[in-house]
């Protein structure tokens, strides 16, 4: 009988659980991973319903003690010729950035001294799908070293791809946000209704009072101009990570003419998100991850923000050949981007047929990425990861 080479593959799920959108493209790379191998889901630090968002099969989840032990273990076992089965240890995708405090210091200290000994296992580490900039202290350090320390560190952008080179982080080549694996589907354009706002109060996470201060005025001048039409369209604001609710609060100010979605931190509520996405005409965001999921519900989405301070957006709308996805925030008023968003709308076809041919694209770019570093590429016919069913 052959002997079992099927892959081995160990994640870390501990994600920014507050965060709809790096929950969803965790769920993504779990789908992805499962058709390559046998899955095995560190879980202990993952509430039940963070678990159901992300999807995590019962099969595949693994919440006792001693995950790192086990993944040791395998590797060790491969190493000295008990297994034929390759082990991989793949990291959550995500941000990485800032200034780390002690305690997420040390974190990451025992995640390089796993990725070392594992190594020395033949445990082939893998990280690919998330962004890296703006790394200060304890963090630029350890990430430099972590960065070699493991085989395959592939940043989703060439921005990211750009400050890790600048910094001195080294990678491997560049994949891409597992976003785009959703694909692109919802609605037809003529039972889509209303316009959607998701918007948080900074770029990049940290608080930037003017930059909030200029949003917020022009979001107020905006849902005033649309309200005062008679054949106003419905208005929803959509709080697609949890703080950007108080965001609307502030935006809003007590308006009941505006419909209200959050994400509450369950999966009900993540499927309310992407319902809400596949039934819109139009999303106005300046979140990353709400532009993606949007357009992957087929709506028509359109960022505004400040250029100057977005970079990944700027990057993405650039390469999809759509730079008019992106409108400049500074002196920006309703009048012009209604405007703009009419001579959008007459093209929505083409824009969307283009933006599904760029998701195709980047897609193949993750495979590929997966191919050279795990193979096993899924059989035949085998059908890309549900977009619809959140978890549930």
């Amino acid at each position: 009988m052959p002997a079992d080479r099927t892959p081995l593959i160990f994640i870390d799920a501990a994600t920014q659980i507050e965060n709809l959108g790096d929950d969803i493209i965790l769920r993504q790379l779990l789908r992805f991973l499962e058709r390559r191998g046998t899955v095995r889901v560190d879980v202990s630090r993952v509430p039940e319903w963070a678990r159901q968002v992300i999807g995590v099969h019962v099969d595949t989840a693994d919440d006792r003690p001693g995950f790192p032990r086990r993944l040791l273990a395998a590797g060790l076992a491969r190493r000295l010729g008990r297994s034929k089965r390759p082990v991989y240890l793949f990291l959550k995708p995500g941000h990485i950035g800032g200034r780390y405090g002690f305690r997420y210091s040390l974190g990451r200290v025992g995640l390089l001294g796993l990725t070392l000994l594992g190594r020395l296992c033949g445990i082939t580490t893998v990280r690919l799908g998330f962004s890296v900039n703006d790394c200060q202290g304890a963090l630029l350090h350890l990430e430099r070293l972590q960065s070699r320390a493991q085989q395959v560190y592939a940043p989703r952008d060439d921005v990211s791809v750009a400050y890790a080179r600048r910094v001195g982080i080294r990678t491997t080549g560049r994949s891409a946000d597992l976003a785009y694996t959703l694909g692109v589907g919802g609605l037809p354009a003529d039972q889509r209704r209303g316009v959607v706002l998701s918007f948080a109060g900074s770029t990049d996470g940290h608080v930037q009072p003017a930059y909030a201060q200029q949003l917020s005025a022009f979001l107020q001048d905006y849902v005033a101009a649309m309200l005062a039409r008679e054949d106003h369209p419905e208005l929803t604001w959509c709080a697609q990570v949890v703080r950007d609710a108080a965001f609307g609060d502030t935006v809003l100010a007590g308006n009941a003419e505006v419909a209200r979605v959050s994400f509450d931190r369950d999966a009900v509520s993540a499927e309310r998100i992407f319902r809400t996405y596949s039934s819109a005409d139009l999303v106005l965001t300046n979140r990353l991850h709400s532009f993606l999921f949007s357009l992957s519900e087929g709506a028509l989405a359109v960022v505004v923000t400040d250029p100057a301070t977005h970079g990944k957006i700027v990057g993405i709308v650039t390469e999809m050949g759509l730079p008019e996805l992106l409108v400049p925030l500074d002196g920006l008023t309703p009048a012009a981007l209604e405007a703009h968003l009419a001579g959008l709308q007459a093209r929505r076809e083409e824009i969307l047929d283009r933006v599904r041919a760029y998701f195709d694209t980047q897609t193949a770019r993750i495979e590929a990425v997966l191919d050279e570093h795990v193979g096993d590429r899924p059989v035949a016919g085998a059908t890309r990861p549900d977009p619809v069913a959140v978890g549930l």
